[in-house]
């Protein structure tokens, strides 16, 4: 719900607040009195082009503000996968300057005119002449039926898959960019049984080793390989990877300075349900210890693919700790459960 709006130095207006309240409300006037000029702010600030005439004439720049109340839209997923600071008071802000910058923010934050866009379509309905071609978006019906469905478990599970499935191609889409032009490159992994896998293998066949559940062997092949001068990138569960194979870790790949890339997946309590023998608590202060080696431990999608760069431009071992965003009913159900 939209709470308040100002606007500053734009059009005729050279200060307007206007707070709302709940309910309907409504803002009449004759001809010119400048309700138009009103929807073009709000218009600007949903991430419409700026145009430098709109600023009033002699100021340097036009701000745009408004609150909004999203405590019951379940927009949270949006702000996490956007990397924003979620509160349930929303503040979208447009600074437009007579020297042609426009910047906007969400909540105080740097953002992008397509973010801002993508936020103000689930705040703000403009209604107006043909508005009826919107039944005819895909968005719109979807969301049509998650309203009249009232799923809203459903659909805050969907969130969280997608998530992790984001984080996912974030880690495959960084791999294979370095595969495609790294032919040293060679991604090893021990039935860790995801799509990720299979979509390296697809691109690079003759790039990718599956040792079972064998993660010891492993670590001492990707060892020999790394002396050969290829790189090899060791991926599986962060629990069997770091608790079975540490010793050849340290001793075959850190005490050499080899050039060795892990990646430990399900991270932490990612994989909470499966119980204490699947947990990775632990692991971080092991590796920490481990002269030579370098511990990442990133918290988003976006971090995981420049950790992957950055291990790829560092020569040495280097450890990304993962996580897999997939099992938040654990936290929800069986912790306060306990408590």
């Amino acid at each position: 719900m939209l709470r308040s709006l100002y606007i500053q130095n734009y059009a005729l207006i050279e200060k307007l607040d206007i707070s709302f309240e709940t309910g309907f409300s409504v803002i009449t006037g004759e001809t010119g009195a400048g309700k138009s000029i009103i929807l073009g702010a709000i218009g600007l600030l949903l991430g419409q082009r700026a145009d430098m005439k709109a600023i009033r004439r002699g100021a340097s720049k036009c701000v745009i503000e408004a609150r909004f109340d999203i405590s019951a839209y379940g927009m949270r997923p949006f702000f996490e996968e956007n990397e924003l600071e979620y509160d349930e008071e929303c503040i979208l802000r447009r600074e437009v300057q007579a020297s042609g910058k426009s910047r906007a923010f969400i909540n105080d934050t740097p953002a992008s005119l397509v973010q801002v866009k993508e936020l103000g379509e689930q705040l703000i309905d403009v209604h107006s002449q043909h508005q009826n071609l919107l039944l005819n978006k895909e968005g719109f019906q979807l969301n049509v039926l998650d309203i009249l469905a009232h799923n809203d478990a459903a659909l805050e599970k969907y969130h969280s898959r997608y998530a992790g499935w984001k984080q996912t191609e974030r880690e495959l889409s960084e791999l294979m960019e370095l595969a495609e032009n790294d032919k040293r490159i060679l991604h090893l992994i021990a039935d860790s049984g995801t799509g990720y896998d299979e979509l390296f293998r697809h691109n690079f066949p003759n790039q990718i080793y599956n040792f079972g559940i064998a993660e010891e062997n492993m670590v001492a092949v990707a060892a020999g390989l790394a002396t050969t001068g290829q790189l090899p990138y060791v991926y599986t569960s962060g629990a069997f990877l770091v608790y079975r194979a540490i010793e050849f870790i340290r001793d075959d790949i850190c005490f050499q300075n080899l050039n060795v890339k892990f990646i430990g997946m399900g991270s932490g309590l990612a994989w909470s349900s499966l119980g204490p023998t699947h947990h990775t608590t632990e692991e971080i202060s092991f590796l920490r210890a481990i002269p030579g080696l370098r511990v990442f431990s990133p918290a988003t999608p976006y971090e995981v693919g420049a950790c992957v760069q950055a291990a790829y431009e560092y020569e040495g071992p280097v450890y990304i700790r993962i996580g897999m965003n997939h099992e938040e009913e654990f936290f929800e159900n069986e912790i306060k459960g306990r408590l």
